[in-house]
């Protein structure tokens, strides 16, 4: 990143693949999470961000300036029953966030935390559609992109996007 130039922005849009053999609809019970895979996770969603932030923050602390956005999910504020192998990591990737906020906002370096309340509209969530309203990448990218711009006197640290049809049924 450094080649190209400064980091004014860093999207942290990560999370592990589903267990072997599991889809969204097809989740392992709990006793039934294999802890390696949960290691894979947390490894993924949090080290991962801790990866990527060590490489951007020192240059956006020294500039006064720089935003650090975070895709959450529902499952990070409450976790369901179907989501024993996935929540965890999103509750922690939430936490680490705002350790990071307060840390990092009175240098001048905003971090977002994005609850993605629902399912993004992809080749692989096709299926679901009429099931539940998908939400388009490019109205979450819209938002993404008004967090970033939004003045340090009213930052959030916290913003959840949720379709207004069609829920997964888990809206906070």
């Amino acid at each position: 990143a450094l080649a190209v130039g400064e980091v004014d922005v860093l999207v942290y849009n990560c999370a592990p693949p589903f267990p072997p053999g599991a889809s969204f609809g097809n989740l392992p019970r709990p006793e039934e999470v294999d802890p390696a895979y949960l290691q894979q996770g947390f490894d993924i969603g949090c080290t991962g961000l801790l990866r990527c932030v060590r490489h951007v923050v020192g240059p956006m602390v020294a500039r006064k300036r720089g935003t650090i956005l975070v895709s959450g999910a529902t499952m990070g504020v409450r976790g369901g029953a179907d989501f024993a192998c996935m929540a965890p990591v999103k509750f922690a990737l939430r936490g680490l966030s705002q350790s990071m906020y307060q840390q990092y906002a009175p240098l001048g370096v905003h971090v977002a935390h994005v609850v993605i309340d629902g399912v993004i509209e992809s080749p692989n969530t096709k299926a679901w559609e009429g099931k539940v309203m998908l939400q388009k990448p490019e109205a979450l990218a819209d938002a993404y992109f008004d967090l970033h711009r939004q003045p340090p006197t009213c930052w959030s640290f916290e913003q959840q996007l949720s379709p207004h049809v069609g829920g997964v049924g888990m809206r906070l």
